[in-house]
């Protein structure tokens, strides 16, 4: 089961301070827009205990704070953004309030109890012409939708009738992606049981190297070091450090793919995370072909030094040096790019035909 926590600052951000104390809890730190931050402690350690320790620390830099704690992101926002009230059903969520957090825990197993209260108009994946639709047929809460069968909500609704029938349930799979700090980028892997075969597993994988490729592609980035952390009855962690950056969904599949074969057979249920470590910005610079690197540079002049000091020794007084090729690359690329160039050399070019 995830663990999926929403927190917001009552007066302002949580900031940067805030989401550093998240970072060191899980990699699955999500910030938002308004200074919110979603987190993804699955697999964490004690859900209690994190939340508890979030909420103080927090809090003590930014002060009073509202917790949603939920098995996914659209149960802990509601907790959060809703005002549910003495409508919230007994039995459905928990209080933890303390002196500067105000917590919201929604059980596990009551997540349609919790939102059957709820108005239409709070409920977010609800555009506001759908809420209207609604309304004009008589229905008010998001039970009563959840109720209805799947061919009369389409009639309402239209396509979007699947993803609300499902919403509707409680049930939303949206992960919590890894956005901080901004050289690590994490996405979790889909919860998977224990008998799934290696064809569902690649499903997971793959989905997991798409949704990263498309962050670093807005970020224009490339990773150094990728990690697959799995946690289940035992812990396992893999990793593999690259010599180019990546930033391909298809290689990012395929070395998924090697470090899962890497992992011991483990039966049981897990759960899992992909890790992207030293994300940069990638640099194209065009391959100087003419310039050698500073260090061969140097061992390329001490060469020549030797050399002509040993060909003085056997041809004493014999041996000149001539001018440097200052235009050397200018000439070489003149030869087959001679229209970037002004009109003598292109009678470079002539001459290096005719030989």
């Amino acid at each position: 089961m995830r663990n999926i926590v929403f927190i917001k600052a009552v007066n302002t951000g949580i900031g940067e301070a805030g989401l550093e104390i998240c970072s060191h809890c899980t990699p699955l730190v999500e910030p938002q827009q308004d200074g919110s931050v979603y987190l993804d402690i699955s697999g964490c350690g004690s859900a209690n205990q994190i939340v508890g320790d979030l909420a103080e620390k927090i809090a003590s830099l930014v002060g009073e704070l509202m917790i949603g704690w939920a098995s996914s992101r659209l149960l802990a926002f509601v907790a959060v953004q809703a005002d549910l009230g003495s409508k919230s059903p007994k039995g459905a969520c928990r209080w933890h309030n303390t002196s500067r957090a105000a917590i919201t825990e929604v059980i596990a197993g009551c997540e349609a109890d919790f939102l059957s209260q709820l108005p239409l108009k709070q409920f977010p994946p609800l555009k506001p012409q759908e809420v209207k639709k609604l309304a004009r047929a008589a229905f008010s809460t998001v039970g009563e939708i959840a109720r209805l069968p799947r061919q009369r909500l389409a009639l309402l609704v239209g396509k979007r009738a699947d993803l609300l029938a499902r919403t509707s349930q409680g049930l939303d799979d949206t992960p919590v992606v890894g956005l901080y700090p901004p050289r690590r980028l994490a996405v979790p892997l889909g919860s998977a049981g224990e008998e799934e075969g290696m064809e569902r597993i690649g499903q997971h994988l793959s989905l997991a190297a798409q949704t990263l490729a498309g962050l670093l592609g807005e970020r224009g980035a490339g990773a150094s070091r990728v990690r697959l952390e799995i946690f289940g009855y035992q812990n396992m962690i893999r990793e593999r450090r690259l010599s180019q950056p990546c930033f391909e969904s298809r290689r990012l599949n395929n070395i998924l793919l090697g470090l899962w074969r890497q992992l011991p057979p483990f039966q049981g249920s897990w759960q899992g995370r992909v890790v992207l470590e030293e994300v940069a910005v990638l640099n194209w610079q065009e391959q100087d072909l003419f310039t050698l690197p500073v260090g061969e540079r140097e061992r390329h002049n001490s060469y020549l030094e030797d050399a002509l000091h040993s060909l003085e020794a056997r041809f004493p007084g014999q041996i000149r040096l001539g001018p440097a090729e200052v235009e050397r690359r200018e000439q070489v690329l003149a030869l087959w790019d001679p229209w970037r160039f002004p009109a003598d050399h292109k009678a470079l070019k002539g001459k290096a035909e005719v030989q």
